[in-house]
């Protein structure tokens, strides 16, 4: 309920200054690079409500080329507070208990109210099922097979179906209370659960071992569920 892993020097190896729209244009020059030329080191990617998304490289060899993996850190509209570093210790020791499972994303890294994630490039299932049109500029829904679309619900239960049971007790043991399309990242030919700063550590009484309840506050969207 209350542990936490930080590992904060792995996070330390990596310097937003690297993102090529901060060099200052003689550095540009002298590298022979142009601003957003898609080779900087660190890309900022979305973000969620809480924190922004940063892909994050570093060249392993010169055979293999660049790894990337996923940075999340707080974004400026929020402050560093009690709940929010609480909110990402749950986050953290969430995706640490779970990783085990192939089914969520692995986490290599916590730090305070950033963490280091498993890169994915295949997009979310939101993006997948309503891709936007830039020439139209509206969302439209996929055409999708329909053995394609079981199979993704498949996969979706299958990841919540992990987290519920990490304890391997017949109990649920986390809620994940944020559950969108947006949650699940296609990595290497899967759909992946992540984004567990939301979810609540389930309890039992003591008496006769039943679950706890739990409180969450509202949740805004239309494809939500606890």
């Amino acid at each position: 309920q209350k542990g936490a892993f930080p590992n904060c020097n792995n996070l330390h190896e990596f310097e937003l200054g690297q993102l090529t729209g901060m060099y200052g244009r003689a550095l540009r020059e002298k590298l022979k690079i142009t601003e957003g030329d898609g080779g900087e080191l660190v890309s900022y990617l979305a973000h969620g409500y809480w924190r922004d998304v940063w892909r994050v490289s570093k060249t392993v060899s010169a055979a293999y080329g660049k790894e990337s993996t996923v940075l999340k850190t707080l974004r400026y509209k929020h402050d560093f507070t009690d709940r929010n570093y609480d909110r990402h210790r749950k986050d953290a020791l969430a995706s640490e208990r779970l990783s085990r499972s192939d089914s969520v994303v692995d986490i290599y890294a916590y730090c305070s109210n950033s963490a280091l994630y498993e890169f994915g490039s295949g997009g979310d299932i939101e993006g997948k099922l309503w891709p936007y049109d830039e020439k139209e500029d509206r969302y439209y829904v996929a055409d999708i097979p329909s053995f394609e679309k079981l199979d993704m619900a498949y996969q979706v239960a299958v990841g919540i179906a992990d987290m519920h049971d990490v304890e391997v007790d017949g109990y649920a043991s986390i809620a994940h209370t944020d559950i969108t399309p947006s949650q699940f990242i296609f990595i290497d030919n899967k759909w992946k659960l992540n984004d567990f700063n939301r979810c609540r550590f389930m309890r039992v009484y003591k008496e006769d071992d039943s679950p706890c309840g739990f409180y969450v506050g509202a949740n805004p969207g239309k494809v939500r569920s606890k």
